[in-house]
């Protein structure tokens, strides 16, 4: 009962398929006394959820949303050390087709501008055609190579010097990859972006932080190098880091003492430390399974890092372009104006939640299937208006499959069913014929089947059961007996037949294997 409040900060993480379970298993299983607070800046289904989680608590949820942003962004391409602005403001607001333009020139060399005013004096169509684009899959594949280069140390210089020149700094720098985090860090080790006064600072508080480190780790190559470069004003920080380096970090750059920080997405993810602007190393991620390009929501989650409250007017965001080219037109627009990705469930049964459920008394696995995400947007989309559609459409194409089968039963029935019927006839033939072959063999010879059954010879069965059960309505012996061109295969205690040249009447009779011998 000492429990009251529970805050989900970040709540849009119930899409991630491996903590998304977890986040909806505690949703459901908490108390009802508990009151619950969730938190996101890239919710677009708020009703819905929230609509799921009044039916699910049973208490009245109140939804406060705004698009209103204290301290607007402003999106631009870093392109021939000159940003370009591609847009201003909300989402709201248009994209800067100008901007693009400009920094698509910007990136171009020389002797490509010339190449393009010689195009474009030209008369011929064709040659237009050929020198604006087009091309075979070598040229897409230049074309996508040439817009996801990441820079090399002149260009992290030069970018981190344009900061430091106009005043856009401390500055978060968006990199999807520990290692590339760290080998940009070292690019810049001639770089000292504090005074002198803010490098004592900071070299004093590394060496408390070292001091609580045992010897060994205390040398380690990651803390010598992180100590050293915070000291110049420069740090990294992703998962790979020791956690007193990452702590380190995050209250340096609180105190402004650190200027550039080196970051994976994990920054931007419960960490409250806004910059006065925002690069992307790159808008392309590996998320597990294959590269892809930053959905509209991950994108505006790391810009939102962007502008202080009552310290900046405008929070400024960077997409670096080192290549030859910025990137794709269309890819920006989604980016930066689409649509957050909407929440939905990742419910599923695991073996840890089924042990939970087994301690909780008031709910059983039913129950939990029942009040999960999933099965309340399937039971929504049941009694939604697009149901009755839904259901005659799903009706109209039952009865075109019904009509099809039955034309099909009707095609085999008029065709195939005669030689069904005179393969089953010739079937039965077969049976009739080598059951009178093999009444035949041990009837004959006084019953010694030619010498196949004397004294001496082995016979191997595969009839384990009682032969009484192996029996039919005719008294036909329906056991499994191997049988071989040179040896009768029999079960070991009679032999059953239904011979007329054995008892007389035509009936099923029965003989030992004595009598066998015997001739009998």
């Amino acid at each position: 009962r000492d429990l009251e409040w529970v805050i989900f900060d970040e709540v849009h993480y119930i899409n991630d398929s491996e903590r998304g379970v977890v986040w909806e298993e505690v949703i459901i299983m908490l108390p009802d006394y508990v009151n619950l607070i969730f938190l996101s800046a890239t919710t677009p289904n708020t009703m819905e959820f929230s609509d799921w989680i009044g039916r699910t608590k049973r208490r009245v949820v109140n939804v406060i949303r705004t698009n209103y942003r204290p301290v607007p962004l402003s999106h631009s391409l870093f392109a021939g050390n000159k940003l370009h602005c591609i847009l201003e403001g909300s989402k709201g607001q248009q994209f800067i087709e100008k901007g693009y333009k400009e920094a698509t020139k910007a990136l171009m060399s020389v002797g490509d501008l010339k190449k393009k005013e010689k195009n474009k004096s030209g008369s011929g169509s064709k040659q237009d055609n050929k020198s604006s684009g087009g091309g075979g899959p070598r040229h897409q594949q230049h074309q996508a190579s040439a817009w996801q280069q990441q820079g090399n140390k002149q260009n992290w210089t030069s970018l981190v010097k344009y900061l430091e020149r106009e005043g856009l700094m401390p500055s978060v720098i968006f990199s999807f990859s520990k290692k590339k985090c760290e080998e940009i860090a070292t690019m810049l080790r001639t770089l000292n972006l504090n005074t002198a006064k803010e490098r004592n600072t900071a070299k004093s508080f590394a060496l408390q932080t070292r001091s609580r480190l045992s010897p060994n780790d205390a040398n380690l190559p990651q803390v010598l190098a992180t100590c050293e470069a915070v000291e110049r004003g420069i740090g990294v920080h992703h998962g790979g880091l020791l956690p007193i380096l990452k702590e380190m970090v995050e209250i340096l750059f609180s105190r402004n003492l650190i200027k550039v920080l080196f970051a994976t997405e994990t920054f931007a993810m419960g960490v409250n430390m806004p910059a006065r602007s925002v690069v992307f190393n790159t808008i392309r991620k590996h998320d597990g399974t294959q590269f892809r390009v930053l959905e509209p929501g991950e994108y505006t989650q790391m810009a939102g890092r962007a502008g202080r409250r009552g310290l900046d007017k405008v929070g400024t965001v960077i997409m670096c372009c080192f290549g030859s080219i910025p990137p794709p037109q269309p890819i920006l627009k989604n980016m930066l104006t689409g649509t957050s990705t909407l929440l939905k469930s990742q419910f599923r049964l695991t073996y840890n939640m089924i042990l939970n459920l087994l301690r909780v008394e008031d709910m059983s696995v039913e129950n939990m299937i029942k009040r999960s995400f999933s099965e309340f947007a399937t039971q929504r989309a049941l009694t939604a208006n697009e149901y009755p559609k839904l259901l005659a459409k799903g009706m109209k194409t039952l009865s075109k499959l019904n009509a099809r089968f039955e034309q099909e039963r009707c095609l085999l029935s008029n065709n195939n069913l005669d030689d069904l019927e005179y393969y089953y006839n010739r079937c039965s033939e077969l049976q009739a014929l080598n059951h009178k072959l093999h009444t035949h063999i041990l009837s004959s010879a006084g019953g010694g089947g030619g010498g196949a059954l004397t004294t001496g010879r082995i016979f191997l069965t595969t009839v384990t059961t009682s032969t009484l059960d192996k029996l039919n309505d005719r008294g036909l012996f329906l056991g499994n007996i191997v049988r071989a061109p040179a040896m009768i295969l029999i079960p070991p205690l009679m032999i059953l037949t239904t011979s007329s040249s054995i008892d007389g009447d035509g009936g099923a009779g029965t003989k030992s294997l004595s009598d066998v011998k015997e001739g009998g």
